[in-house]
This record gives C-alpha cells, structure tokens and sequence, in this order.
C-alpha cells in the first residue's frame, strides 16, 4: 500500500491523506484529481460468451464489484441480469476492450456500443452516455435518439 505524505499537497499543513478536507472543498476538482486514462469494459455472459453490457471506468475491476453489489438495489436490465447470475452462482465476465483517454471516454463508450449494436448484440445498456444527446435502447438490436433531461 502506497504511503501518502503527512502533510498536505497543497497547503502544506498536516493531515492524514494526501489533500486535507479544506483544501479538497475549497480547490478545483482537476488540481487534485489527475484523470488520464479509461478502459471501455464489456460484461460478458458466463455460460454464452455474448456481450450483454457496455461501460467505460478508470478501474474496470472495482466497477465490476459495484456493479454486482448494486444489482441488489437497481432495477435496470443489467441489474436483473446480474441477479440472476448471482443466484445461479456465476458472475459477469469483465473484458476490457481499450485503453483511452479520459476525456475521448464517453465518445468511445459510445462508439463501441453503437458498433454492437449495428452487429445485433442484445444490449442491457438503458443509456448510452454522451455530451449532447442519449441514445436509449429500446430493444435487442434497434436504438433511438432522445435528448437529455432539462434540454
């Protein structure tokens, strides 16, 4: 486990983590935080091998443990899906696809889940994520465009 300093990075007064809460609160989120890469991930299912969700993370493998802890409390497609994997005693598959830059993530995200798509893979995906617009899937294989919430 990485030691972190005892004082604190940017003020330089004495804390346990790297930033204490003061500075944390009061600095721009991007002087702290250094977001550089992303992995676009797939979960694949256990007994087909088919791609059943798409998603992109700074760490896939702690995204994956979210994604089965929170299963039990969401209703989404792939949260019903991971629910009855994990009552048949499987999990998903994490596969990472590529590594991409932080800032290009939400384009390939989208990218390679229109790719899919456009291949007849049967998507859980409720929204895919973008800047401007959603695209919501509606059913195995078909998509359609909507705006955002407040727009």
């Amino acid at each position: 486990m990485k030691a972190y300093p005892r004082t604190c990075q940017t003020c330089g007064r004495g804390c346990v983590g790297r930033v204490c809460r003061a500075c944390y609160t009061k600095a721009p989120r991007k002087s702290i935080w250094r977001h550089e890469w992303a992995y676009i991930y797939e979960l694949h299912d256990p007994d087909s091998g088919q791609v059943r969700y798409v998603g992109c993370s700074e760490h896939p493998g702690v995204r994956l443990t979210l994604h089965v802890h929170n299963a039990w409390k969401e209703r989404s497609p792939k949260d019903l899906w991971i629910r009855t994997l994990l009552r048949a005693g499987k999990r998903p598959v994490l596969k990472v696809v590529k590594k991409v830059s932080y800032a290009q993530r939400l384009e390939e995200e989208q990218r390679h889940i229109r790719v899919l798509l456009d291949a007849g893979a049967d998507l859980l995906n409720v929204v895919v994520r973008g800047t401007k617009w959603w695209h919501r899937v509606r059913a195995p294989g078909s998509h359609s465009i909507s705006s955002p919430r407040g727009n």
